[in-house]
This record gives C-alpha cells, structure tokens and sequence, in this order.
C-alpha cells in the first residue's frame, strides 16, 4: 500500500469485507484460486475509489477499506457487489460470495492505521453477515441520510455482537435485483429482554 495514501479522519465509515466460504472455494479452485482471489480484490478496489474511499488493509480473502461520507460508502459497496455479479469467473461456483459489513464512528488515524473500538465492531457486523448480504449498523443508517428510492436500508432489529454490548441494530442494505433473504444473522443470542424490535 502507498504511503501516500490519506486516510479519512473524524466521522468515518468503516468497511469490511471477506468471502464466504473461501477455505471450501480455495479447494474445488486449486490453482485457480489465486487468480479468483485477485480478480476480486481490482473489482473492490475499483469500487472503493469510485466512492471516494482508501483501502487500509487486506488479509487473505479479507479487505478493510475507510470512506469519509456514509453515502459514498454505502454507494460504494452497491457498486461492489453488481461488479462482483457481473464479473465473468471461470465458472460459475467459482464467483466469491463477498459479505460486507459497515460501521461509522469518530475516528483519526495513527501511523497508516486505526486503533479503536470502532473498528472493530465493523469487524463484527461482517462476521455476522452471509455471502452477497450488505449489513451495516445504526450509526451508518443515521450518517448516510435518505438513500435514492432504489436502494433500501431494511432495519433486521437489535443483535449481540460479540464484545460489545448492549445490542447494536443492524440493517441490511437492499438493491433491485439483490438476494434479499438470507439465514438468521451470525450473532450472539439475545436476552428475553433484549427481543423487543421497534415497529
């Protein structure tokens, strides 16, 4: 990654990014792998400058990106996954299903990187998501304002995170065309009287 890059500083969004079921893919690919692998990072990349975002990190199968505008981000990670659908992958099984998961909070980074908490709850809202699935949290429903009639944020109600507390509302964003139901979320079990969801 360039040292020249300028990461994003006060209210930022966070991005994550992996592929579901990448240890199973690896596999059936074999060699084809690494070539699927890269393929899918340039079609993120890509994505990520088009809404004005700074890639930060990649890991494996894994990618971390920062964006300045919670609009842009979410508009971001739309362009991201039709890219990634439209993509011609050598054979249809080999597409990456691509979870994504969102978070905005205050934050400034320190040596190329960011050490808050912040971060890592984004990292928890994509743990609990599913391939093709957008999820983000409350903070960035309320940052990114009114989104364009065609593209939704559906509110799926509190859910526990692990290592946070209390529960964070997440919301999963839909696009024409779109999977729109997927498997009960990947998260902690919520306490009787965490159940109650605002209509």
């Amino acid at each position: 990654m360039s040292g020249m890059r300028r990461l994003p500083c006060g209210s930022v969004t966070f991005v994550f990014t992996d592929i579901e079921g990448s240890t199973r893919l690896a596999q059936v690919l074999g060699a084809e792998y690494g070539s699927v692998l890269h393929r899918h990072r340039k079609v993120l990349r890509r994505a990520w400058r088009a809404g004005g975002g700074v890639e930060v990190d990649t890991l494996g199968d894994s990618t971390f990106a920062a964006f300045a505008d919670a609009d842009a981000a979410l508009h971001a990670c739309r362009l991201a996954q039709q890219a990634l659908a439209a993509e011609q992958w050598p054979e249809s099984y080999a597409r990456p299903r691509v979870r994504i998961g969102i978070h905005s909070g205050r934050a400034w980074p320190h040596g190329g990187e960011y050490a808050t908490a912040e971060v890592h709850l984004a990292a928890r809202v994509v743990a609990a998501a599913h391939g093709d699935q957008v999820l983000c949290t409350a903070a960035t429903a309320r940052a990114a304002g009114e989104l364009p009639g065609d593209l939704v944020l559906w509110d799926l109600g509190p859910h526990l995170l692990r290592g946070f507390h209390p529960a964070e509302r997440l919301f999963q964003l839909v696009a024409p065309g779109w999977e729109r139901h997927f498997p009960p979320l990947r998260t902690e079990p919520l306490a009787p009287s965490g159940l109650t969801v605002a209509a």
